[in-house]
């Protein structure tokens, strides 16, 4: 996990310091709140994929929406990135007008002009999954009260905002690797998790909370990670 956060560590400060998000604190978010979470994730993931990965190129291509209806469109693409295990290209729609965001696999065909780059997409999947830090929304909520516990424990500890950022993530991801559906469990959506917690703002608790705090979360998990802040 270690090489994880020091690979991604620059995208996601670019992310981080381009979308100003706070949010008070809730025991319990509403259906409209979490999609907002989700929300907070991909524009993060849009955010890494235009510094990482950069295209610049018009193309030509068929492209079936999703509700099933194919068009020809050209667009100029911008960069491309990852969200929730699917390769998205971030474009200019010159029919519509507007940026529009083109999930690869409901583009049927692709103009001469532009396929090697389709290619060369292909070649950077083990990179843009490295960058997706989706977590679903319902997944983030069995961690959110733990999480948010444990940055507001590890600020007053002293600890910085990337000590405490990592801690969060390193929390999540044990409680992830305890959990039942373990063998999907990813680094990067423990960061995903740790970028969320960092979106809210924090009331002032104190460590005879831990029981009401700790959710759906592992106990254990976040006694072991309290204990590391010292």
């Amino acid at each position: 996990m270690e090489s994880s956060f020091h690979e991604q560590r620059h995208p996601i400060t670019v992310a981080l310091t381009s979308i100003q998000r706070s949010r008070k604190y809730s025991a319990y978010r509403s259906q409209r709140e979490l999609e907002a979470d989700a929300a907070l994730i991909y524009e993060v993931q849009r955010t890494i994929g235009r510094f990482l990965f950069p295209i610049g190129r018009p193309a030509l291509i068929d492209y079936r929406d999703f509700g099933g209806i194919p068009t020809r469109r050209r667009i100029s693409v911008k960069f491309a990135f990852s969200y929730n295990k699917a390769v998205y290209l971030e474009s200019h729609c010159h029919l519509r007008g507007a940026d529009r965001s083109f999930k690869l696999n409901n583009i049927e065909w692709v103009g001469a002009d532009f396929p090697h780059i389709v290619d060369k997409l292909d070649d950077y999947h083990t990179s843009l999954a490295a960058c997706d830090f989706f977590i679903h929304p319902k997944k983030w909520g069995q961690y959110r009260k733990a999480a948010l516990f444990l940055r507001q424990q590890a600020l007053q500890s002293g600890a910085s905002d990337k000590q405490a950022f990592e801690a969060v993530a390193r929390f999540i991801f044990d409680c992830q690797q305890r959990g039942r559906w373990n063998e999907w469990a990813t680094p990067q959506q423990a960061i995903g998790g740790a970028l969320l917690a960092g979106s809210f703002d924090l009331p002032n608790w104190s460590r005879s909370d831990i029981d009401t705090m700790t959710g759906k979360a592992s106990k254990m998990a976040l006694m072991n990670a309290l204990d590391a802040l010292g």
